[in-house]
């Protein structure tokens, strides 16, 4: 009984050894699944790639890379599935065409030569493939492909995309800095989700019709650096703040999307000469001293009035008021808003208010702007008829109802000189 349990102990050892053997011992070449009859063809079967792509000819075949396969010129049919394993690469000198866009390999490096590479159309490469990013941009500079971004890269030289590359990043931090003096340019079609993916003191340069989402740079002037003058979509989406005073320019079509309402920081003015629009929805908030400038269209809900009746909208309304540009047209949006005119709320007679406007303690709703179209669709409504709602300091605005209503003393102070042609509609009036 004892000697039989040996028996079998060393059995179940030796066969343990035997998997184990076979299981970490190199690949040897079998001729049945190696052959050009085979279902695969691993490439070390064969003297080189070269051999092993001209036994199977036309078939349709997985080839299996496992080691570097130097190289010259060489074709690789579009019938072929190439897979790289870890150690496997081409290092051509010459031209490589490969005519298949099946290539399965991890983040690492595939193409180890130096010669050119041309893929077929449609094909997805990766960045990690090649020596570096700069590599990538090179070897597909004449054809169309989508290069997926799987690293982060720091680009030192300046390259531009191919007509028909494509950049795509499927996954947060894979971030491309630009060096001072850098410029990669001719960028097309970005495929990126809410997330940084370009920074850096040189430039990105994109092609008229670029789509770009605003979270994809650092900030609002990094956007608008590297945008410079060319005509592209930039689409806030989530929420981002305005650190400096710049001027997003007339080329830019700007949407804010709910929920990508920039906030602009106190001291700073974002002035606005593109085409905008932002829905009917916040759109900027304006804090301390933040304002925002220049807008043809703008709306009192893009600056995040509440129109509830008991909270205090004078600030976010006249930051609406204030950012209407000459020429432009200001929308009160529905809504009861109640107008707080600050230190003049105090006053308790016609002498007192008098006071308050000399010395400038009260605060209407100010239209600065020339040639301006006010449309009143809300109710606005002082809280004492001592305050006065809009004060008009432009020329040639016309103030029109919408449905909307104002309450307060004589409801509108005109401050401005004789040759006002504001056009005031009574039926307003409460």
């Amino acid at each position: 009984m004892r000697k039989h349990l040996k028996k079998i102990i060393s059995s179940v050892i030796f066969s343990l050894m035997v998997i184990t053997g076979v299981a970490f011992s190199e690949y040897f070449p079998d001729i049945i699944v190696t052959s050009p009859n085979g279902a695969w063809t691993d490439t070390r079967a064969y003297s080189s790639i070269n051999s092993a792509l001209s036994a199977i000819g036309a078939n349709a075949r997985d080839i299996y890379i496992l080691r570097q396969e130097v190289t010259s010129n060489l074709t690789i049919p579009a019938t072929a599935r190439l897979h790289f394993m870890r150690s496997g690469s081409i290092a051509n000198t010459g031209q490589l065409t490969i005519n298949t866009k099946d290539i399965n390999a991890g983040n690492y490096r595939i193409f180890t030569g130096v010669g050119n590479i041309d893929f077929a159309s449609g094909s997805v490469v990766k960045s990690g493939w090649f020596n570096n990013f700069e590599t990538a941009l090179a070897l597909t500079v004449n054809d169309t492909v989508t290069i997926q971004v799987t690293d982060s890269a720091t680009l030192t030289g300046s390259y531009n995309l191919g007509n028909n590359v494509s950049l795509k990043w499927d996954s947060p931090g894979n971030v491309l800095t630009v060096n001072a003096g850098v410029t990669i340019g001719n960028i097309m079609d970005i495929e990126a989700g809410e997330y940084l993916i370009m920074t850096g003191a040189g430039n990105f340069r994109f092609r008229d019709g670029t789509k770009l989402k605003l979270s994809w740079f650092n900030h609002v002037r990094s956007a608008i650096t590297y945008i410079s003058t060319s005509r592209v979509n930039l689409t806030s989406s989530i929420p981002s703040t305005v650190d400096y005073s710049d001027t997003i320019p007339s080329t830019v079509t700007m949407q804010v999307n709910n929920g990508g309402a920039l906030t602009i920081s106190t001291g700073n003015t974002l002035t606005i000469n593109a085409s905008f629009n932002a829905g009917d929805h916040p759109a900027f908030i304006c804090v301390g001293t933040g304002k925002v400038l220049g807008l043809t269209l703008t709306k009192s809900i893009w600056f995040n009035t509440t129109g509830d009746g008991v909270a205090d909208d004078r600030l976010p309304m006249q930051q609406a008021f204030e950012s209407v540009a000459d020429g432009g047209k200001l929308i009160v949006n529905k809504g009861s808003y109640k107008i707080i005119n600050a230190v003049g709320v105090g006053a308790t007679s016609v002498l007192q208010r008098a006071n308050a406007v000399a010395n400038g303690t009260l605060y209407p709703l100010t239209v600065s702007a020339n040639n301006v179209t006010v449309e009143i669709a809300g109710d606005l409504a002082a809280t004492t008829l001592l305050e006065d709602l809009i004060n008009v300091t432009g020329t040639n605005v016309n103030i029109i109802g919408k449905g909307g209503s104002l309450t307060g003393c004589g409801t509108f102070l005109d401050t401005n000189s004789m040759d006002t042609t504001e056009q005031w509609n009574p039926s307003l009036l409460h």
